[in-house]
């Protein structure tokens, strides 16, 4: 902390204020990653703290060193970056030739470091999976709370969530984390670093803040969120983990809900699976709101369905305006099944000409501009996106 302490007094002899400013940035980020590294690696017992701490630190050393001594390079990756959508250690190969984590690597190579640190620094192999070998174990962590830090910086809430999703993904399984025990080292390690960042004089710090927090207003509110589809995809980051992890079906249909109900917030969202094939009955199986109706718990097409029917069976979504909508088809029927719905959704899911369930949302009112343009994409192309995972 001493040594840290006595390096940012370089940013107030610096000249140029954006490269101070820069620096900074990058400072508060190498603090955030090191307090993470040494909460996960004590809690979850994966390598000594202090060890995981040390390896995270050089992790940085490589942006610390292009920011400080080659800043208009710097300055060219950033915006190269940002321009094209690519990571800063991708555009830095672009720029320089080489990646910041190598530019790291060669010069602490050259100047004799521990082989444990500069391992740490190397790129983790694919697919990373859990080891019982200290270096692995090192260079795991020291790249994923190096990546989250980095994810923390964008902009959008949204981004970071579903960046950090995709990361407890990819890492989650060899650091032994799973969802709910990263967010609370996350809550721990907010504290602990902006203490540090004030102690230090620092006026930047990321904080990871509601990133999980599921009821979040912030994250989900019309005003904040850039745009449902957005918010739709983050939600297909943890379906897919779920699947993957072959979670109870319960959990799995009570989280397809919740993904559909907040990007384009629908008053209702049921699943709804097959009880009779002849007769194409189906049963309520997960709602949003939890209570599911009684007088809805059950869907049963009648012959004044056939045309719906007809269509459910061949996969066709539908997005119904109001009771006289779709090519003269009446829906008066569903309105009153649904008496508080003006406009409703019905995504079907078949297999082998068998249907297998039904996603059925509605809205209290009849033109619903968040389904439409909310999501920037026809809407039956966003469904299909859930569909498609949900078969899966």
């Amino acid at each position: 902390m001493r040594t840290l302490a006595l390096s940012t007094l370089l940013l107030s002899k610096l000249a140029d204020r954006k490269q101070a400013h820069r620096l900074e940035v990058e400072f508060a980020g190498l603090l955030y990653a090191v307090t993470l590294a040494r909460e996960i690696a004590g809690a979850q017992r994966l390598c000594d703290p202090e060890e995981a701490a040390v390896c995270t630190l050089f992790r940085f050393f490589g942006r610390l060193v292009v920011a400080l001594y080659r800043y208009e390079f710097y300055e060219q990756i950033v915006c190269l970056s940002k321009q094209e959508r690519i990571s800063e250690n991708q555009a830095a190969v672009r720029v320089l030739g080489l990646g910041l984590d190598k530019i790291g690597m060669e010069l602490l190579s050259r100047w004799g470091m521990p082989a444990r640190i500069v391992h740490a620094l190397a790129p983790c192999p694919e697919p990373i999976r859990f080891n019982t070998c200290v270096e692995a174990r090192l260079q795991t962590l020291a790249a994923f709370c190096m990546q989250l830090t980095l994810t923390l910086r964008q902009p959008a809430l949204i981004a970071p969530r579903q960046n950090i999703e995709a990361l407890l993904q990819r890492f989650g399984p060899a650091l032994r984390l799973e969802r709910q025990r990263l967010k609370t080292h996350l809550e721990l390690v907010d504290l602990q670093a902006q203490e540090i960042s004030q102690a230090l004089g620092l006026a930047v710090c990321p904080i990871a803040g509601e990133v999980f927090d599921e009821a979040s207003t912030l994250t989900f509110s019309p005003l904040n969120r850039p745009q449902a589809s957005l918010v739709l995809r983050a939600g297909l980051v943890t379906l897919n983990r779920m699947l993957s992890q072959n979670e109870p079906s319960d959990s799995t249909l009570k989280r397809v809900c919740d993904i559909l109900h907040r990007p384009f917030a629908f008053q209702r969202v049921s699943v709804f699976c097959a009880l009779s094939q002849q007769t194409l009955s189906l049963r309520a199986q997960a709602g949003k709101p939890t209570n599911v109706d009684s007088a809805t718990e059950c869907l049963r097409f009648g012959a004044q369905d056939n045309i719906v029917r007809d269509a459910l069976l061949n996969n066709v979504d539908f997005y119904i305006r109001s009771s006289s909508d779709w090519r003269g088809q009446s829906w008066e029927h569903w309105f009153s099944v649904f008496p508080d719905a003006k406009s409703f959704v019905l995504l079907p899911t078949v297999r082998e000409n068998l249907q297998l369930r039904l996603i059925y949302a509605d809205h209290s009112s009849s033109n619903v501009q968040g389904w439409i343009q909310g999501a920037r994409v026809r809407p039956t192309q966003n469904m299909q996106k859930l569909a498609m995972r949900f078969r899966a």
